[in-house]
């Protein structure tokens, strides 16, 4: 194991840093993409969330299915349940967002509570989570 990891896009860095820095606070779309899986909203999409068109990425394991009124801080969507993944410890939930864009949710299994129950695909869902689970994402030119 290492301290410092360096991620690398076509000959360049892109990060150099602690696994869970790369992991939890990602520089670039590559680097959230690249370690683990991670939701990196765009465009349209990032500017009525985020308040601006510069991307952020969102880890599927903070994103939570929406459950009574929306709470201070919190963002939240909508979307169409395309696919239901059953992994063991967690259930991964894809949502296809009205702009066609894919939302991956990750819900930790509980033995006692089948937290899938109740969910189906084609299901309408909405989803939510804390606005400062977001990480602003550097454009392709490095800036943030």
């Amino acid at each position: 194991m290492s301290d410092r990891v360096a991620v690398f896009n076509k000959g360049r860095i892109e990060q150099v840093d602690t696994p869970r820095n790369l992991y939890m606070k990602p520089a670039t779309a590559f680097v959230a993409e690249f370690v683990g899986t991670s939701n990196v909203i765009r465009g349209e999409l990032a500017q009525r969330l985020g308040g601006s068109p510069q991307p952020f990425s969102i880890r599927p394991e903070h994103v939570r299915f929406a459950e009574g009124p929306l709470g201070s801080g919190e963002v939240e969507v909508s979307g169409l349940l395309h696919d239901i993944q059953y992994q063991g410890s967690a259930t991964r939930y894809e949502l296809k967002l009205e702009n066609g864009q894919a939302l991956n949710i990750s819900q930790a299994n509980n033995q006692w509570l089948d937290i899938s129950s109740g969910h189906q695909v084609g299901q309408s869902i909405t989803a939510r989570w804390a606005r400062e689970a977001m990480t602003p994402l550097a454009d392709s030119t490095g800036e943030v």
